[in-house]
């Protein structure tokens, strides 16, 4: 794929609709995505307020900015939960703020740092994104990650919702 927009596949969006129980809202879509949110914007997502059940699939080259985003959300109390699918690249700098090893610095404009809240981290099987044109690609090269940050209560409906996709989690199975 020559773009880092790698557009999340129907199997996700069913096991978001399992766990979410309705339509949920994207902050970072684009105009061939599948999902069936209530609410996707395909352009702003990193400065508009996202909403109480969020997922996240963000563009790869931007990950910092997009996890400082998430955390600040969660923070502020506008996202109460939020579904990340993710790269697994567990020595950046994005990763250790993620799972809370990293406190996430105030933005420039003003605010104090956050931390991210523990997360249940699932590990999927390879997942066959999709292209521009809606159709799965072929070779995906890297690992994928499925991070849940929200009420502990939910973390085991995340589980079996997300159950089908799961090669190994935090939680065990």
């Amino acid at each position: 794929m020559s773009s880092d927009h790698w557009c999340t596949p129907a199997v996700v969006d069913r096991c978001n609709l399992d766990f979410f129980g309705k339509k949920y809202f994207d902050p970072c879509s684009n105009k061939v995505s599948i999902l069936s949110t209530y609410k996707a914007l395909t352009a702003g997502g990193l400065h508009l307020p996202w909403h109480r059940q969020t997922f996240e699939n963000n563009p790869y080259s931007k990950m910092l900015r997009w996890v400082q985003k998430g955390a600040r959300e969660l923070a502020a109390g506008n996202v109460e939960e939020l579904v990340t699918l993710w790269p697994v690249a567990t020595s950046t700098v994005w990763w250790k703020q993620a799972v809370g090893n990293m406190p996430v610095p105030a933005p420039k404009t003003g605010g104090a740092e956050v931390w991210s809240p523990n997360p249940t981290i699932v590990f999927p099987k390879r997942l066959a994104f999709l292209d521009g044109n809606g159709k799965p690609v072929q070779g995906c090269r890297f690992d994928s990650v499925f991070f849940l940050y929200g009420p502990e209560k939910r973390h085991r409906q995340f589980l079996r919702s997300f159950n089908s996709l799961i090669n190994w989690s935090t939680r065990g199975r």
